[in-house]
């Protein structure tokens, strides 16, 4: 069991002072495992989603400075926000200067391969061995890992920031206000049927008890905003959820928006729009003001690690606020919908599994530095554990042979993941990330019985892996404009805007606009996905 010092690090944690040499061996920690402590790294990514705590301070942040004595390299982080990321990556990149040793690849359909084929990137496979490299190898015995890690030439070229861990348990469904249930004295529905007489009841019978029965939204929307009520196509014979691709039993692929069946969904979206019975704001404009106003009954494509988020907006009117999921809902004889077997029902996983990459690149004077340390704090099990669960006496303790996390962490008015990410866990570049730390930050609450009720229905989505050049400027060249044509509609069919007799017209429009190239594209990826 490693050692506590719980007073040093109070210390440290108050005044930020810069951890001592000896500190990660007084945790058990090897230090120096790939340099000695002289070596440097430049590395180029994200700003930690803390905005309290950045990679780049003065001081650095606890975790992150351990891991630093562990490898015994130093990082010089160069922290750019997440939303002007891809725009300098990409100046950068173009210019072919200037270039981190360690870098976030903008998140651009054929990035990794085409400025790797520019000769930006290092090819990894020829520093990946069992000898330098055995963490690496190691997640590469995970089929998926290896799938979207390897460019259709065979090389790896960069490493994806994996969520695999917790992607296998992350919900990404519709939540509802149980407390509005049962203040209305309703059941849980459990058909598209009795969940539209519950959404009815949310609009009409002042579900809030604030004494205006006119001021609740029965549903509104989180991810994809008014876009995501496309999740509720599992009620219609597809998969619920997040993903808009299917595979069928014979391995084609398919786009479930232009399926026949939506056409029943978005008839049924469209007469609950005319009933208000949802947010009328297609962008979700406003809606932290709604549950903060405790006025919003559920929304749609929400993920688990925001359910308990929405609860305490909720909570400072009605300390009786509880959002849960709804099941995934039956739908015999509804719209013409088709009833699920319940054995038959699946729930898209939130994710790819991923989100970008991670490249060497030709400015690094030395790569075989970089690999190796990519090797510990991307692929080790101790790495992932430190950044994941922090150390022992500090984040966790150890009880009955297992990590548990402190109060400190768990009732942390900022919530669990931020409180970690000012500690510098819980980051957004190269990692893997934990799901058992994450369940167990929520230990005995309700991500954890979401987890268990609908860990057996989720299923991976249809994985996006590296394409060629050629299938690389078929998406450049027709999926954005089809993408933004497909929110379009949806949005116009659901409020009326579009006219749901002009369906066959949309279907046709998608494939003069390259459906069926896209098509052709995520087919190969497929093809290519099964031989792993």
């Amino acid at each position: 069991m490693k050692k506590s010092l719980v007073a040093v690090l109070v210390t440290l944690l108050c005044c930020a002072l810069i951890l001592p040499v000896g500190f990660a061996e007084e945790y058990g920690y090897d230090t120096n495992i790939i340099g000695d402590g002289t070596q440097e790294l430049s590395l180029m990514t994200y700003q930690n989603w803390d905005s309290a705590a950045y990679y780049d301070s003065t001081d650095g942040l606890l975790i992150e400075n351990v891991l630093e004595k562990i490898t015994g390299v130093k990082i010089n982080w160069e922290c750019i926000s997440s939303d002007d990321f891809d725009t300098v990556a990409q100046t950068r990149l173009a210019a072919g200067m200037n270039l981190a040793d360690i870098m976030r690849v903008p998140t651009v359909t054929g990035s990794v391969t085409k400025y790797a084929n520019e000769g930006l990137l290092l090819n990894l496979s020829d520093y990946i061995n069992e000898e330098t490299t055995p963490n690496i190898l190691k997640r590469f015995e995970n089929p998926y890992i290896e799938a979207i890690s390897t460019a259709p030439d065979g090389n790896v070229y960069a490493l994806p920031y994996a969520e695999i861990g917790t992607n296998d348990i992350m919900i990404n469904w519709v939540d509802i206000r149980q407390d509005w249930l049962d203040r209305l004295g309703l059941s849980m529905p459990t058909t598209l049927e009795e969940y539209h007489n519950v959404l009815l009841a949310f609009k009409n019978e002042d579900a809030n008890g604030n004494g205006d029965p006119n001021d609740e939204i029965p549903l509104g929307y989180q991810n994809n905003q008014m876009f995501g009520l496309y999740c509720l196509k599992g009620c219609f014979g597809m998969t619920y959820g997040t993903d808009m691709w299917s595979v069928d039993s014979e391995g084609k692929v398919h786009l479930d928006l232009v399926d026949p069946r939506m056409k029943d969904l978005y008839t049924m979206l469209h007469d609950w729009y005319d009933e208000g019975l949802l947010y009328t704001e297609a962008d979700n404009s406003g809606y932290n003001d709604l549950l903060s106003q405790n006025r919003l009954g559920g929304q749609t494509l929400l993920a688990l690690d925001n359910v308990m988020t929405n609860q305490g907006l909720a909570y400072d009117l009605d300390n009786n606020a509880k959002y849960v999921y709804i099941p995934l809902l039956d739908n015999a004889g509804y719209y013409n919908g088709t009833s699920v077997p319940e054995e038959a029902k699946q729930l898209d996983k939130r994710s790819n599994g991923y989100w970008g990459y991670f490249a060497v690149t030709t400015d690094c004077k030395d790569p075989e530095l970089a690999v190796r340390w990519m090797d510990y704090v991307w692929g080790s099990q101790e790495s992932e554990d430190l950044r994941y669960w922090g150390l022992e006496g500090v984040t966790y303790d150890v009880v009955n042979g297992e990590k548990v996390f402190r109060d400190s962490i768990t009732k942390s008015e900022k919530g669990s993941i931020s409180e970690m990410r000012a500690l510098g866990g819980w980051p957004n570049f190269v990692g893997y990330e934990n799901g058992d730390a994450f369940l167990a930050m929520f230990k005995g609450a309700y991500p954890e019985q979401a987890e268990a009720e609908f860990k057996h229905y989720l299923r991976d989505q249809v994985p996006v892996l590296m394409g060629t050049d050629e299938e690389n400027e078929i998406y450049t060249t027709y999926y954005n404009d089809l993408e933004t044509y497909i929110k379009e509609s949806t949005i116009g069919f659901i409020t009326g805007t579009k006219s749901l007799d002009d369906w066959d017209a949309y279907v046709t429009t998608c494939n003069d606009m390259g459906l069926q190239q896209i098509l052709s594209v995520r087919q190969a990826w497929w093809d290519r996905y099964t031989q792993f």
